[in-house]
């Protein structure tokens, strides 16, 4: 299934065909072959088949459930000895909310590992997430935000699930005191055509520059560089299908150049296409029953996921903000405009804030005046305002609020008739008695009776 407005998706500057940082999907056939420079670091994960992968001086098999990581700027060669479905996750820097995914925190257990870069295995919860990924790529999920949302989900979910022994073996090419350092030194060292550059590119001196360099990566910067250039020349000379002067142009190895370059910022940072403003013209197209609308199978995937993770206690913060969004990108990927206007008409307005503000704050106001001063409106503006979003006077709207308020807490049986008053922020007793008495035509005790009574002779007894 394709998503909705697809090319309404692509015509926003957060869509991009060519992901630089996140998710790709490949079906390959038996036979085929693959060679080149990662430019990224990634993970590769073998969903289906049989893949034979070098790395530098390193071999290893990959079956049906196995992933493996594979350095950035590292010669990569596959070769397909079954049908094979693939999914490539490309990134350069780790979750920044979570501390405790930082390299540096595995650096202890760097001595306890021999590294052969073997396969780890794709475990259940990690399946199911690749799955759903599996759905979006194929669909055209590709919003970079969308991206990156995913990407951060990954490393809590590899957190969750696999010990931290395991990372720091998964991971272990990343290992150093200072990520950070290690990542703008291979992010940068392409650039540099001698120590100094690479020093004024990572933004520290020469002299705190070799100190850090050794202490990370085990050997002067000099002769690491020198290994790394001598390792890119065989590696691109090897692909017949590239020229002499193609090699050399792709290392740097160019005269100098005189350029200009334009900076500018992207004007938009989120995606605005599932403001429920926009779904506003639809409005008098509906009328809403609040009719239930079906889970399809991919919002069933996505929370078949979910259940995994809440069961798990994953229970972070920001894990569940970068949730939300992704459902509602789901939401916006999977369901027509009609049906999300349908489903979210309470909510649609001209103004979405300002009813934000209204359904936020009308329970700790006790009058008109207290709510707009809450909502940071004039009364008069506010009344005016009040009329157009909410299509009735803001006294009628309150009282009826407070009405079916009172009613939902009273049949709960476990709740005193104080408590239901306290909760709804009544100052007395009495003056809820008054207000039950004149709204509900009895006190709440005697709702109570005639309501519960009636609900329970709807049952027979056994």
């Amino acid at each position: 299934m394709n998503l909705f407005y697809l090319d309404e998706h692509k015509a926003c500057s957060n869509y991009s065909n060519a992901i630089q940082e996140g998710f790709i999907h490949y079906r390959v056939d038996a036979g085929k072959s693959y060679a080149d420079e990662n430019k990224k670091d990634c993970i590769l994960f073998l969903l289906k088949g049989k893949i034979a992968l070098r790395t530098g001086e390193r071999k290893s098999m990959l079956n049906s459930g196995d992933m493996t990581f594979i350095q950035r700027y590292s010669w990569c060669e596959l070769e397909f000895h079954e049908e094979s479905d693939i999914i490539i996750a490309l990134f350069e820097n780790t979750v920044d909310n979570c501390e405790n995914m930082n390299f540096s925190r595995f650096l202890p257990m760097r001595d306890q590992i021999k590294y052969e870069m073997l396969p780890m295995d794709i475990r259940k919860q990690l399946y199911m997430y690749l799955e759903l990924l599996t759905e979006y790529l194929d669909s055209g999920a590709n919003c970079i935000h969308f991206h990156e949302i995913k990407m951060k989900e990954l490393f809590w979910l590899m957190r969750f699930y696999y010990s931290k022994l395991e990372l720091a073996t998964f991971f272990y090419p990343m290992l150093g005191s200072d990520y950070h350092f290690r990542n703008k030194v291979w992010s940068n060292y392409r650039k540099a055509k001698s120590i100094k550059e690479l020093a004024e590119l990572c933004h520290v001196s020469l002299s705190s520059f070799k100190k850090q360099f050794n202490k990370e990566f085990d050997e002067p910067a000099g002769r690491w560089m020198h290994k790394q250039m001598k390792s890119a020349i065989i590696n691109k000379l090897a692909n017949e299908n590239a020229t002499v002067s193609e090699v050399a142009y792709s290392l740097n190895f160019y005269e100098e150049s005189d350029i200009i370059i334009a900076l500018f910022e992207n004007t938009v940072d989120n995606c605005e296409n599932m403001n429920f403003s926009r779904f506003l013209p639809m409005r008098d197209q509906i009328k809403y029953e609040m009719l239930p609308m079906d889970i399809r199978k991919q919002l069933y995937m996505y929370l078949e996921l979910l259940t995994e993770y809440l069961d798990s206690g994953a229970n972070c913060i920001h894990f569940h903000e970068i949730k939300m969004k992704e459902l509602f990108w789901l939401m916006r990927f999977y369901y027509s405009k009609l049906e999300l206007a349908t489903f979210f008409y309470p909510m649609l307005g001209s103004d979405y804030h300002f009813r934000n503000k209204v359904w936020s704050n009308y329970r700790k106001a006790k009058s008109i005046k207290e709510l707009a001063e809450l909502c940071h409106v004039s009364l008069s503006s506010f009344k005016k305002q009040f009329n157009k979003e909410f299509d009735e006077p803001a006294g009628r709207w309150m009282h009826k609020q407070m009405k079916s308020a009172i009613i939902n807490k009273l049949a709960n049986e476990n709740a005193t008739v104080s408590e239901v008053a306290y909760s709804l922020n009544f100052s007395s007793l009495s003056q809820f008695t008054r207000f039950c008495k004149k709204n509900l035509g009895c006190t709440p005790t005697e709702w109570r009776k005639v309501n519960l009574l009636r609900e329970d002779a709807d049952f027979p007894e056994a």
